[in-house]
């Protein structure tokens, strides 16, 4: 199974023995994305039910190469699923900080579904005027982890925040430039 999966999810009619756990949840977070699912009742929620089961046989009929659809989250699936709904479409809005309640805005753009690379970050103020660009390595976890990060190896893409240890994620967040740390902090870091 590719990475973050780690095992086939099927569905079973005796609720206790339900599969669940956060590759459920990554799965269903990624069914929601694909535009093979956008009017199910796919319920998010981590544990693979009927809707889930239901949600992978349209995905696995709508897919090419993943017939006949059977309802289990297989290595096939889970390899198509990655490759058509793994980035999370984010892009900037131009939504001003200031608009916000915030000073600044940084934005890191994500040029791939890999999670291990180096990008140009811009911070911008508070009315969208970039103040300075500069160099961020984003943070994806290798498949197989032989290398320590980071390593932009042989091909293979780090995975994203879906993963449990994957820590780049995408979408719009908050930082606070202005606030002093902690006083207990500036000894240690000050």
């Amino acid at each position: 199974m590719p990475v973050p999966f780690s095992r086939e999810l099927s569905f079973t009619n005796v609720s206790t023995d339900a599969m669940s756990g956060n590759d459920v949840l990554i799965m269903e977070t990624l069914l929601k994305r694909s535009p093979l699912i956008l009017n199910s009742s796919l319920n998010v929620n981590g544990l693979f039910d009927e809707s889930d089961a239901t949600a992978v046989s349209a995905f696995q009929s709508g897919t090419p190469g993943l017939s006949p659809a059977t309802g289990v989250f297989d290595n096939a699936t889970a390899s198509a699923l990655l490759g058509c709904c793994m980035q999370d479409g984010y892009e900037d809005d131009g939504t001003s900080a200031r608009s916000l309640g915030m000073l600044y805005k940084i934005v890191v753009p994500l040029p791939s579904a890999n999670r291990s690379v180096e990008t140009s970050a811009t911070l911008f103020d508070a009315d969208n005027n970039a103040i300075m660009s500069f160099v961020v390595r984003t943070h994806g976890n290798r498949e197989g982890g032989s290398m320590p990060w980071p390593d932009y190896g042989d091909g293979d893409y780090g995975t994203n925040a879906l993963s449990s240890n994957g820590n780049t994620p995408t979408g719009l967040m908050y930082v606070d430039l202005n606030s002093p740390e902690p006083t207990d902090y500036e000894a240690e870091y000050g």
